[in-house]
């Protein structure tokens, strides 16, 4: 092959993989438009989304949040699937929630004003199901019963309060049973063990504990890195518990919910306790 017919080849590939990757553009900017639309469930998310979806958790958790604790991460290691429920503060749960679960196989609730029409095509992309406060809330549950139901191996993410609660004061009227709602069903008509996994998310908002990038940042009045959407923080504990199988907590939701709720209240309190004892 001469170098004109290999240069000639290059520019055939690249110019084929750009339309391939102009296409599947394409295609995710309508999966999020429809996702914009109550109960619409996104095609399964594929390994690439995955792998992306740490990579960028990963970065995020570094440059937004600052240094991560991990309490109880052999809870992880559940072999079956899980309805992972952390306690919701602020915006930054959702970089800590890509950058612990990885590259496991989950889908995620999101509510719909904090789905842009920039952020759609990647909520699409990335499995997430859009929640509809005010015109169908109900639609979102059956949207995740259905997406569990048809995808075996794939675990979900419910932040169980269902709005921020910026002051992390836990309060059992803000948790709603249609979590555990989701995850009964699911567990129904799974072929693998189905199991709650309670998470305490706290966050450390002393500035002496900065890393050395926060620190640097600083000095050069680069505040942008610990400081997101008008809170600042300079690192998190999460801490895990052990997975509860569903069909060990009581088929009364609000009694379920009432257990799920002390074991996350716990957890936050344990990481808010290991992140003052570690750190001082």
């Amino acid at each position: 092959m001469t170098t004109t017919h290999l240069l000639f080849a290059l520019a055939g590939a690249f110019l084929l993989a750009l339309i391939v990757a102009c296409v599947r553009i394409r295609f995710w900017i309508n999966e999020g438009n429809k996702l914009l639309q109550p109960g619409y469930m996104t095609p399964k998310v594929s390994w690439w989304a995955r792998a992306t979806r740490l990579v960028i958790g990963r970065i995020a958790m570094h440059l937004r949040v600052g240094r991560l604790i991990i309490i109880g991460k052999e809870n992880l290691k559940y072999q079956g699937r899980l309805l992972m429920l952390p306690n919701h503060q602020i915006e930054k749960d959702a970089v800590i929630v890509t950058a612990v679960f990885g590259t496991m196989h989950f889908r995620f609730l999101m509510a719909i004003n904090q789905i842009t029409k920039l952020r759609a095509p990647f909520a699409a992309w990335l499995g997430g199901i859009a929640v509809h406060h005010d015109r169908n809330p109900a639609a979102s549950v059956r949207t995740a019963m259905r997406a569990l139901g048809a995808e075996q191996n794939s675990s979900l993410v419910v932040f169980p309060q269902g709005r921020l609660i910026r002051n992390n004061t836990l309060l059992r009227e803000d948790f709603f049973a249609g979590a555990l709602m989701i995850g009964k069903h699911a567990a129904k008509k799974s072929e693998l063990p189905f199991a709650v996994l309670p998470v305490g998310i706290y966050y450390d908002r002393d500035p002496k504990h900065a890393t050395l990038l926060f620190r640097v940042a600083r000095l050069f009045g680069i505040t942008w890195f610990s400081d997101w959407f008008n809170e600042t923080t300079f690192g998190a504990t999460v801490a895990f518990g052990k997975p509860i199988p569903i069909a060990d907590l009581p088929d009364d939701l609000e009694k379920a919910t009432d257990i799920i709720y002390d074991e996350i209240k716990k957890l936050s309190e344990l990481a808010e306790k290991e992140t003052k004892r570690r750190l001082g």
